[in-house]
């Protein structure tokens, strides 16, 4: 037995610093809840987007489950490093503190410790299923206003799906059931055997739950962001429908046989064996069909992008059987690391406040994901175009003017943003540290800020010599504590 199937039976490893140990624990035959079922208690900082200085202490709830020696499993979502965390078992009126072990932000899993000895003797740790059942009723447990909270639930569908919190594809659980304001990482049960845990729900009573087997592999990567990560197809494709396709490729259109790539590389500059155009015609010892699927022979029908997360983590090599310049090609596809905001505009943002520069009530802010669904209201058709780019060297991030604080300074560009800078001043902007650099360097006393000349806007102009006075009065007006965030 290698190493690797070794973990893979215990379904966990323990992180920072924690020495992996054989477990001196069993699960019962009959799943007894309060034995396992913890209740997480967390207070952490929120800022909101659209005025990043202000910032409130957020409180929440949800649940956990003690799978091994000093490991309670919950999912990654709500959480922040940062925060602090407070446990309460069995009902009990006592909160144990607990620590963030690992946070694995991609898969949506998390990791939490209990130090305080006392906790740990009545807790029986829970097994995760090996195998994920594809019909029949399963059985939900929660802690709700101290007490357990049961529910049935009934299988509806495997199939393959994203991430909550990234665009990683695996599979993912759909069930039926009657609770109500589900989603918090309640545990999903088989007999005594962990399904996986609810992620969301929705007003049709329908769940997604994060699968046990895919945890266990993804605990296996290493959340702690030592291990090898988890693995992406990082190519676009679309379906051979229609039979024109194939056959002006050379091949039989009426075989029922391959995807097409449209485009080889997507996120990452890296060297790889696919190119534009290229059939797929296997992955991994699975034919595709021409609607991108395969038949796994655990689950049946599922699309192509599940086998990049089913047996592989980043950095191995999957086989792939192509159709390229008329003929057939064993290729070696090498899956890169999962990380979705290589884009121009990043898409997510884990872990961090967000950043901005106030000059003369002028908000300037990095572009990113969150600020643009915050925005989601007043964005222009020119940031749906910049947000497929890939960076470069000329243009690695971008920087927008996003509101305008009204002061006498600004007067007439009230209502303006939000915007894409490109200069200010003469000079480039692609961060706000360029932003702030570029307004100490005023030519002829005026500031002369630029925008993309995509965007409706061309450019406005501003008195320097009165700029950091009226900068002191839109702080002091809007009660603002501080013109920059910390890392200016």
């Amino acid at each position: 037995m290698t190493k690797h199937t070794f973990i893979r039976c215990l379904f966990f490893f323990v992180c920072a610093g924690t020495q992996l140990a054989a477990l001196p624990w069993q699960s019962d035959k009959s799943f007894q809840p309060e034995d396992s079922l913890v209740e997480i208690e967390l207070t952490k900082k929120t800022h909101s987007y659209q005025q990043p200085w202000l910032s409130h202490n957020q409180t929440g709830n949800k649940n956990g489950l003690v799978i091994g020696p000093n490991q309670i499993l919950t999912t990654a979502d709500g959480l922040r490093s940062n925060a602090t965390f407070r446990i309460r078992k069995g009902g009990e009126s006592k909160r144990y503190e607990a620590q963030l072990r690992s946070i694995d932000f991609q898969a949506n899993i998390a990791l939490l410790d209990v130090e305080d000895p006392d906790f740990w003797p009545e807790m029986k740790p829970v097994k995760l299923a090996s195998e994920i059942p594809q019909n029949g009723n399963l059985q939900i447990y929660r802690w709700r206003s101290g007490r357990i909270e049961e529910r049935a639930a009934e299988i509806v569908r495997l199939y393959i799906g994203s991430a909550k919190l990234s665009d990683l594809s695996h599979l993912v659980l759909l069930a039926s059931s009657e609770i109500n304001a589900a989603g918090w990482a309640e545990i999903v049960m088989d007999g005594d055997r962990l399904v996986g845990l609810t992620t969301s729900g929705s007003k049709n009573k329908q769940l997604t739950i994060l699968p046990a087997t895919f945890i266990a592999a993804a605990l296996e990567r290493g959340p702690c962001g030592d291990g090898p990560g988890h693995g992406f197809f990082d190519f676009y494709w679309m379906r051979a429908s229609n039979p024109a396709l194939l056959e002006s490729k050379g091949l039989d259109p009426e075989a029922n046989e391959g995807v097409v790539v449209t485009r080889a590389r997507v996120f990452e500059d890296h060297s790889n064996t696919l190119r534009d155009g290229d059939v797929i015609l296997e992955i991994d010892g699975f034919p595709l069909d021409k609607e991108g699927k395969y038949i796994d022979p655990q689950y049946g029908r599922l699309s192509l992008e599940g086998l990049s997360t089913r047996r592989h983590a980043a950095g191995e090599s999957i086989p792939m059987e192509i159709w390229r310049d008329q003929q057939r090609l064993q290729i070696d596809y090498s899956l890169p690391r999962a990380d979705f905001n290589h884009g121009l505009i990043p898409d997510r943002q884990y872990d961090v406040e967000p950043r901005y520069l106030i000059a003369g009530g002028l908000l300037f802010q990095p572009l990113d994901g969150p600020l643009m669904r915050a925005l989601s209201k007043k964005n222009s058709g020119a940031m749906e175009y910049y947000r497929e780019m890939q960076p470069d060297i000329g243009r690695p991030s971008l920087v927008i003017l996003s509101t305008v604080l009204p002061d006498d300074y600004n007067l007439g560009y009230e209502n303006i943003g939000p915007l894409m800078l490109d200069r200010i001043n003469g000079q480039s902007i692609h961060t706000l540290k360029d932003a702030a650099h570029a307004l100490d360097n005023p030519p002829n006393g005026f500031h002369r800020i630029e925008f993309m000349h995509d965007d409706t806007l061309k450019h406005l102009v501003l008195d320097a010599a009165s700029l950091d006075a009226a900068t002191e009065r839109v702080l002091q007006q809007y009660r603002i504590p501080s013109a920059a965030s910390t890392e200016l």
